[in-house]
This record gives C-alpha cells, structure tokens and sequence, in this order.
C-alpha cells in the first residue's frame, strides 16, 4: 500500500498510526484521535486540548468535592443524631423562689426590729428601777443624818423628831415607790418573756438556702437548653454543610458526564471500519484475524495496513487508489486480506515487491521490463 499516498489522503503527512516522537502509547493514542476528530465538522468537532484540560479541572473539583461531602457527611456522623431540646425552665418558680426569700428576709429584719424594741422596754424598765434606789438610798442617808442631828441636837429634840419622822415618810414612800418599779420590772420582764414565747426568732438561713436550691436548679435547667440549642445549631449546620457538598459534587459528576458523552459521540461519527474501535480512555483499539482486541501498536504490520485501508477510505470517499511500496513484507496471506479490505471500500491497490508475482508489471531503472498477464 502507497503510505505516502493514504497519509496524504488521509489524516496529512504522517500516519494515523506512526508514533509522534516517544511518546507512550496513551499519547500516541491521543495524538491519532486530535487528527482525526479535526476533520469533523459542525456540532461533532471538538478541541480535544481544551476538552482534555476541561475534564481534568472538572475531575479535581469532583475529587474535592467527594473529599469535602466525605468529610461533612463523617462529620454529621461524629455528632450523632440531633439532640432533644428541653423546654425553657419555668419562670414563675424562679419568681416564687426569689419571692419566697425576700418575704424570709423580710420577716427576719421585722423581728429584729420587735426584738430591739423589747430591749429597749427591759433597759427603760431597769433604769426606773435604778432611779428608784438610788431615792431610796438618799432617802436612808437623810434619815441617818437626821438620827445623828437628834443625839447632837438634844435640845431641838422636837424639830429632830419632826425631821425623823418626816424623813420615815420619805423613806417608807421611797420603799412603796421601789417596790412598785420591782414589780413593774417584774411585770415588763414577764411581758416580754411571754411575747418571746409567742414570737419566736425566724431562721431566715433556711428559707434563703431552699431559695437559691430552686435558683440554682433552675439556671441549670436554662443553660442545658442553651447548650441543647447550641448543639442542635451545629447539627443543622453540619447537615447543611454535607448536603451542599453532595449538591456540588453531583453537579461536577453530571458535567464530567457530559463532556464525556459529547467525547464518546463525537469519536463514534468518526468513519472508523469494523475492526478499529476507540474506548473511553481514548486508547485505539484493533480487532486482529484471530479475533483478540488489542492496542493498535501491538499489532502486526500486516493488520495495521488492513485497517488503515478501511480508515484512509473513510475519511477521503474520493480515494480509488493506494500504493503500497513495503509489499516485499506482507506474506501471501497478509496480502490477501488487504486486498479483501480494499474490495469491501472499493479501492484499487498498487503493491511493489522485489519478486515478481502473477499478474505483476516488473519495471527496471524506471521502465516497464515486463508486464504480467
């Protein structure tokens, strides 16, 4: 088969099939597919370039993605289920309980005050009682001074006795009046004994401890719903978080698809034979005699020009003819099955070899020396 000829034809000046440079097969793949799928035309032409360069930044923002959605979805894991808030504590047992420790505060300062009221009566009591015997203590000194003024004064006898008896009513007034503040001491001390028995003294220290036992249990009770809000808060927001990140990702995995999908439509218009396919991976594939698919760089020469005849008449529908100048390379059986490839596209071929073969045209230094039947 003319190489020169099916390369001009064909994809340009080199083989769909020649390795660019050292390329690995995967390169070479891809340089073969960006010739051929430049010969499209409208809505099948693609820029594998671009295309290439587009799948790779969409595939690491899926491979973020998925990291990101793994990590949130673990991390709704590590919270566990949403927890169970508790209703708001009630406030009217915080009133009631600060209610109930002003009204002990209360009644402890009332009794203070009715207990310094009664020692204030003892101290008014016991000073009238003070007074009363210090009179009679200047009452029993007169009358002494008085008996002394009668054993010096003999002679105003009678004025000392006035005096002494005068004095004697004083004193016997001065006893009625002490015994009378004893038994008002007596009285006011009964009094207030008896006023201590009814009004005992509160213990407010109790009451205030069962108040702030209720104030405690109850700003306990708040700052467990809080912390229950706060949690529940982060829950919400973690559950969010994942779904959002399985949003984005699914977005990224449906556009790969899509580029994917446009890739796979636009490498099967290619006017490919039977025996040469493309995978997913770009990577061209060659279906041999023996029925085994294997990369087309595996292939014998001889399956390789076969296909390229299918391929080269493919895409130049114009092609009638091809030259092949490595003949002397083909056995019998690889020339027939070129020769079959070419009758199934309807092209002629041309094979040179270096033996000369029925019906074969032998030419030496350029002229025909002989022409088979």
């Amino acid at each position: 088969m003319a190489l020169a000829a099916l390369r001009a034809a064909a994809v340009g000046p080199q083989a769909w099939w020649d390795s660019p440079g050292v390329q690995k097969p995967e390169a070479r793949d891809r340089a073969r597919l960006r010739q051929l799928v430049a010969s499209l035309a409208g809505d099948d032409a693609i820029d594998l370039d671009a295309h290439a360069r587009e799948r790779e930044r969409l595939a690491d923002r899926r491979l973020r993605a998925g990291r990101d959605k793994r990590a949130k979805a673990g991390h709704v894991d590590e919270l566990g289920p949403a927890p169970v808030i508790p209703d708001e504590p009630d406030p009217e047992a915080k009133r009631q309980a600060e209610e109930r420790a002003r009204k002990a505060e209360a009644a402890a300062a009332a009794w203070e005050l009715r207990e310094r009221d009664r020692g204030d009566k003892v101290r008014a009591a016991r000073d009238e009682a003070s007074e009363s015997a210090r009179t009679l203590h200047a009452a029993e000194q007169r009358r002494e001074k008085a008996l002394e003024t009668i054993e010096r004064l003999r002679a105003a006898l009678d004025e000392a006795e006035r005096a002494w008896e005068a004095c004697q009513v004083a004193v016997e007034s001065a006893e009625v009046e002490s015994g009378t503040a004893n038994a008002r001491l007596d009285q006011v001390q009964a009094e207030v004994e008896e006023q201590r028995a009814a009004d005992p003294e509160p213990d407010p220290a109790e009451e205030v401890r069962a108040a702030d036992q209720v104030l405690a249990e109850w700003q306990r009770a708040r700052e467990e719903r809080q912390a229950a809000l706060a949690m529940a808060a982060q829950h919400r927001q973690a559950v969010e978080d994942a779904e959002r990140a399985e949003a984005d990702w699914l977005g990224l995995d449906d556009q790969l698809r899509t580029m994917y999908a446009r890739l796979a439509r636009a490498v099967a218009s290619l006017p490919m034979p039977p025996e040469v396919e493309i995978t997913p991976e770009l990577r061209v594939m060659l279906r041999t005699r023996s029925g085994a698919v294997v990369p087309i760089d595996q292939a014998s020469q001889a399956e390789r020009d076969c296909a390229a005849v299918g391929v080269a008449a493919g895409l130049c529908g114009r092609l009638r003819l091809l030259w092949v100048r490595h003949g002397a390379l083909l056995d019998a059986d690889s020339r027939r099955a070129m020769a079959e490839a070419a009758a199934r596209v309807g092209v002629q071929l041309i094979v040179e070899t270096v033996e000369p073969t029925e019906g074969s045209v032998v030419i030496v230094d350029g002229r025909v020396a002989e022409q088979g039947s």
